[in-house]
Order: structure tokens, then C-alpha cells, then sequence
């Protein structure tokens, strides 16, 4: 189970740079085209949030974590 935790971890990072990276365009620049952008990587962290609470099911209870997205 430690290789999830580690996978835990990257994605918890990979969610926070997202969110920065999507913070720094709007600071940057305040057209469409920045906002586009912005509320594309928000989504993104979105998912990657999505995917760490179901890796964090599988760690919890893998029997659980089928039921719910596999089967």
C-alpha cells in the first residue's frame, strides 16, 4: 500500500501546481483566452482531486473500490 500513499502524494502536488498555474493566468492577463485557460486547469486539478479520493478507496478497501467503479 505504500506505493498509493506515494501516488497520494504526487497527485496532491500535481492538483496544487494546477491550481497555481491556473491562479498565475488570471493574474497575468484578464482576456477570454486566459480565462479559458484558467478554467481549464481548474478542471484539471478537479480530476486529479476526483482520481486521489478514488485511490485513497482502493488503499482503503480495494473489494469496495470494485463494486463502486468497476463493476
Amino acid at each position: 500500500m505504500r506505493d498509493l500513499d506515494l501516488l497520494e502524494q504526487y497527485l496532491v502536488r500535481l492538483r496544487q501546481e494546477m491550481l497555481q498555474a491556473s491562479h498565475h493566468t488570471l493574474i497575468g492577463d484578464e482576456g477570454d483566452i486566459a480565462l479559458r485557460k484558467a478554467r481549464g486547469l481548474a478542471q484539471q486539478a478537479e480530476l486529479v482531486e476526483r482520481i486521489r479520493g478514488a485511490v485513497k478507496e482502493l488503499a482503503a478497501d480495494p473489494g469496495q473500490f470494485i463494486k463502486g467503479y468497476l463493476a
